[in-house]
């Protein structure tokens, strides 16, 4: 009775300890199919639109999982670190995946590097952004997705640190891989931006008429905007106003089908200053005008400072000159307050990940140092046991060898005194 009682108690605590399990692994029943037993994937926009439940799935995976569901667990509560805005934590998760990796000799993950380069990335440390994207570019089979992924983020890094020529070499490398024709559009829009920013002003020509050539086949509306607003600046920087005006004016006219955006601002603006170059100063004044007031709109600052400075230049009266100049002045320094703002996080940020990355060589190096004076100590151990057998063994030997010859002796003696 007493051990039927027991196994019956037994049953109730594992069916108890079942259940909860099923607690401890949530199971995204909402979102995913996923939970640790299926071994499923999430991606990043099911943890960004989910990130408390995320963030207790990536807890649950490595505190019960495998090595492998561990890795995924540090790359769930990295994302989710990410998404927050949490630079430090993030890089903190993302490189603990990638150590228990290399601890484990398992095959190379590239997306927690591609991710760890966003980190860097986010936080405007474009040098090691870049790193990690190449060591995901070099490794990666040449034209897979991780491939062109990698060089993609490469080329928007060397971009944003101003680097055209190395943008341009990998901007004109994913030419060759990409199957959709949009994304081909605005690569070779992304193209034109770096031959116009390096001033080659033919090249950016080029590969603006392609971006709308292929855009018009493939009836890619923002694409061929673009390209038309591409086109009409590259025969204004080359000094061909009528036919900067003629493109800038099928802008406006293909813009007129849309709500009023950034690209309308720059329209404007751009129409202006061509105007400005062919005498025509009150129609240049008209577009500035519409420029500025829609800018104003959207905080566009950089293309409100813009139309301020050609609407100051061209004041009809000092009065409006003062108003043009204090709204010049204000815009000025919002942008100026702006900037410093986010460099002072971007430095703040890159200040902790750099000294979360100090503390982790440090545990490395400490950690290092105490596996080397466990396996020397265990190794001097073994010398000093293998050299007391063997001084055991000979002083045994010692020990009968003088025996024997103690005995021989003695057996002689006898033998003399007999005889």
């Amino acid at each position: 009775m007493k051990k039927i009682l027991v196994f019956i108690l037994a049953i109730i605590f594992l069916a108890s300890c079942n259940k909860k399990d099923e607690t401890l692994y949530p199971k995204f029943e909402k979102v995913s199919e996923v939970n640790l037993e299926s071994g499923g994937e999430l991606s990043p926009a099911i943890i960004q639109s989910n990130l408390s439940a995320a963030k207790e799935y990536g807890l649950q995976l490595i505190k019960r999982g495998t090595i492998d569901q561990i890795v995924k667990g540090y790359s769930v509560l990295g994302l989710c670190f990410y998404f927050e805005s949490n630079f430090q934590e993030a890089a903190k998760y993302f490189l603990n995946g990638i150590d228990l990796i290399k601890e484990n000799d398992l095959p190379m993950s590239y997306d927690l590097y591609m991710w760890l380069g966003g980190v860097y990335f986010s936080v405007g440390d474009y040098e090691n952004a870049i790193e990690n994207y190449m060591l995901v570019y070099n490794d990666s089979p040449y034209g897979s997705d991780h491939y062109v992924k990698s060089a993609l983020n490469i080329a928007v890094s060397y971009f944003d640190s101003q680097e055209y020529d190395k943008a341009l070499d990998y901007y004109l490398e994913l030419t060759k891989f990409s199957n959709n024709q949009v994304k081909l559009v605005d690569i070779y829009i992304s193209v034109a931006a770096c031959y116009k920013y390096s001033n080659h002003l033919k090249n950016e020509g080029y590969y603006s008429k392609m971006a709308y050539d292929l855009s018009t086949n493939i009836d890619y509306f923002e694409g061929k905007l673009r390209a038309l607003i591409n086109i009409g600046d590259t025969y204004y920087n080359l000094k061909k106003y009528d036919l900067a005006e003629t493109f800038t004016l099928d802008a406006l006219d293909l813009h007129n089908e849309l709500e009023p955006s950034f690209d309308l601002v720059t329209i404007y603006i751009n129409l202006g200053e061509i105007n400005i170059y062919k005498n025509n100063a009150t129609l240049a004044i008209s577009y500035f005008q519409k420029g500025l007031a829609l800018a104003q709109q959207l905080d566009y600052f950089e293309e409100e400072q813009r139309a301020l400075s050609y609407l100051k230049k061209h004041s009809e009266s000092v009065e409006e000159y003062r108003v043009y100049d204090e709204e010049y002045n204000k815009v000025t320094e919002t942008m100026q307050a702006l900037k410093e703002s986010t460099s002072r996080e971007q430095i703040v940020a890159q200040k902790e990940i750099n000294a979360m990355l100090a503390e982790r060589q440090v545990q490395a190096i400490k950690a290092k140092n105490e596996k080397l004076f466990i396996t020397s100590t265990m190794v001097l151990g073994g010398v000093l046991l293998i050299f007391g057998l063997v001084f055991n063994l000979y002083r045994n030997v010692l020990i009968k060898g003088s025996l024997y010859y103690a005995y021989a002796i003695l057996n002689l003696t006898r033998r003399l005194k007999r005889a």
